[in-house]
């Protein structure tokens, strides 16, 4: 077993049931059972107990613990000490069937399992589950078998008995707490800070430890995952694309039907190119017509493609879905500006900035649209006014687009080149970085510059990008949001589109092979004198 996976964190509620000689551990549940026996353990206990098992006979170190266990916090040797106690006293209940504790000194612990010739392996997550515990606490909602019971039996007192039963089987503690964490849970994952983002993954992962068989829960929580891959470095996102993908496999298991999962299982998916996107999308929106984080990537998709005025109605659906989202407010109000829907743009980020007058993404939104609406004198006026500044922006962040402010609005030489050599040395800095400087060396006339960043954006070539969006202290990475397509149908980069190399760039891209295979050429192409590469998307 490597260090990295010694180290994996342990969620309880991600683990299946296995066995240890005679035990049958149901981690999710915290349960060891024996056929006459049965004990629920402490939740740090259990996860020794995982950590241990999945070692399968190899020692494991008390630093490999802290990680794993205690998420890795500084824990006192007393604290370590107690649970291994603890575990050697459940160990004493298997009459050596079970498992023992083998210290190695100065080293670790090491989990030893009675006759392993004979029984199942110790830690195996591809095996067939147990048999749910009588105990297991249920979903906060009817399963399908009790609603088809309850429909099949009549008499009024059958049916009084049933009733009981149903709501004896409900969790205990009332069902609004429960519903409370479950709700807050998604409204933080969809926030669009790193704070936030964790906040959301934590409460739902209490969510589905009380409840392993609420799908809801299992399927918003990998969609949680998957959002937060947006604050996890390129080297951490392999364990949590396993989490996720673990995550919207059982919810799947507990409910084909689940929007929530067949949005999850959609994200998860690498398609072989943007037509097959497209189809893919359609079809999940026939599962999950209303669903939130469906209805925003759907936005999205269209973006990406240059169908600004389609992807209105889902930015709108996907705002009002998601209400307590400043981003997607923010996204909204870009995609009307891209629609030419000027004063409801204006209207809905006007609100977003009431509500949140100092979230990053609202503030930055705002200073992108006046630039691409002609307006730079009022982006000028937010960037002088350090009351208005989010935290967590790097000072001289503010003067890099306070130069694109100036030389827009006055658009002399001397303010243009001090524009234009402010974002070229920014390119290397992150992904967010490029993207901005391509638009504004396509909005000062710098077409060749415009092209340079774009080879080095969306083909890799030229310059070395590192892999955040911006800042270190912003703590966003690119991953798959790597060259992002849709700044390259807005008003700034309209001389990028004038350009011959657009065509081939939005070959290269698979931009001229999805619009010739839909036969939906970009909104652009409607214009009264369309670019030049609309001609070329009819040609084989």
């Amino acid at each position: 077993m490597s260090d990295a996976a010694a180290s994996e964190p342990v969620l309880l509620a991600h683990v299946a049931p296995f066995r240890l000689g005679s035990f049958a551990v149901r981690p999710a549940t915290r349960e060891v059972v024996t056929p006459d026996w049965r004990e629920v353990l402490e939740p740090r206990v259990m996860q020794v107990l995982v950590a241990l098992a999945r070692a399968e006979g190899e020692v494991v170190g008390r630093d490999e613990l802290t990680q794993s266990c205690w998420d890795g916090r500084v824990v006192s040797e007393d604290a370590i000490n107690r649970v291994i106690a603890r575990l050697r006293r459940l160990a004493e209940h298997g009459e050596g069937k079970g498992f023992t504790l083998e210290t190695v000194t100065k080293v670790g612990y090491r989990l030893v399992v009675a006759d392993e010739a004979e029984a199942p392996a110790a830690f195996a997550p591809d095996a067939a589950p147990l048999a749910p515990s009588p105990a297991t606490p249920p979903a906060p909602r009817p399963t399908r078998r009790w609603l088809l019971l309850l429909a099949a039996i009549t008499g009024l007192a059958v049916a009084a008995a049933v009733a009981v039963l149903l709501m004896t089987a409900l969790p205990s503690g009332p069902d609004e707490a429960f519903m409370a964490d479950f709700r807050r849970g998604e409204e933080a994952m969809n926030v669009g800070t790193a704070d936030e983002s964790a906040h959301g993954i934590a409460l739902l992962q209490s969510v589905v430890e009380r409840a392993p068989d609420y799908a809801p829960g299992w399927s918003s929580l990998a969609l949680a995952y998957l959002i937060s891959l947006e604050y996890v470095p390129p080297e951490a996102r392999e364990g949590v694309a396993r989490r996720a993908d673990a995550a919207w496999r059982r919810a799947f298991e507990l409910d084909p039907d689940d929007p929530a999962a067949h949005v999850a299982r959609y994200v998860m998916t690498r398609f072989p190119d943007l037509a097959s996107r497209d189809r893919a999308q359609q079809e999940v929106l026939c599962h999950a017509p209303e669903q939130r984080n469906m209805l925003l990537s759907r936005a999205g998709f269209l973006r990406q493609v240059g169908r600004f005025r389609e992807a209105v109605d889902f930015s709108r659906r996907g705002a009002a879905a998601d209400a307590a989202s400043p981003r997607t407010r923010g996204s909204l109000g870009r995609t009307l500006v891209s629609a030419g829907l000027m004063e409801e743009a204006d209207r809905v980020l006007d609100e977003a900035a009431r509500l949140w007058p100092r979230n990053t993404s609202i503030f930055f939104t705002r200073v992108w649209v006046y630039f691409e609406t002609g307006r730079p004198q009022r982006a000028l006026a937010m960037l002088d006014d350090r009351a208005q500044w989010p935290a967590g922006v790097p000072v001289e962040d503010f003067a890099i687009y306070r130069a694109a402010a100036i030389a827009l609005q006055t658009r002399t030489p001397e303010d243009i080149k001090t524009a234009l050599d402010t974002f070229a040395a920014t390119v290397p800095q992150g992904f967010g970085y490029a993207q901005n400087a391509m638009m504004i060396e396509a909005a000062l006339g710098d077409v060749d510059a415009a092209f340079r960043t774009a080879n080095a954006l969306y083909r890799g070539e030229g310059i070395d990008i590192s892999p955040m969006m911006f800042s270190p202290a912003q703590g966003q990475y690119a991953g798959d949001k790597r060259g992002a397509l849709h700044v390259l149908f807005g008003t700034l980069t309209a001389s990028m589109r004038a350009d011959p190399r657009f065509g081939k760039l939005a070959a290269d891209l698979g931009l001229m092979a999805y619009w010739r295979e839909t036969g939906i050429r970009p909104d652009v192409c409607a214009a009264a004198v369309p670019p030049p590469f609309c001609a070329a998307i009819a040609a084989p």
